[in-house]
């Protein structure tokens, strides 16, 4: 489930509802879902590989971008 998808849920004025709502979201199996951020510089870096490919280095920096993943 998204974060921000949470973050409405819990916003609900009817605790009833909201309850109901985040037991059914924690139940099920667990994916990690990409968060907002991972998902905007997905799009940029393809974008950048697009049209300035010279931009993007010839060796990733693959240690820091797992780091930023894990935080």
């Amino acid at each position: 489930m998204a974060p921000s998808t949470l973050m409405e849920v819990i916003r609900l004025p009817a605790p009833e509802a909201r309850q109901r709502i985040i037991s059914a979201m924690g139940t099920g199996p667990r994916r990690r879902l990409a968060t907002e951020a991972e998902s905007e510089s997905a799009e940029v870096v393809a974008e950048v590989r697009r049209v300035r490919p010279q931009w993007l280095r010839s060796m990733p920096d693959t240690a820091r971008v797992a780091s930023l993943n894990t935080f």
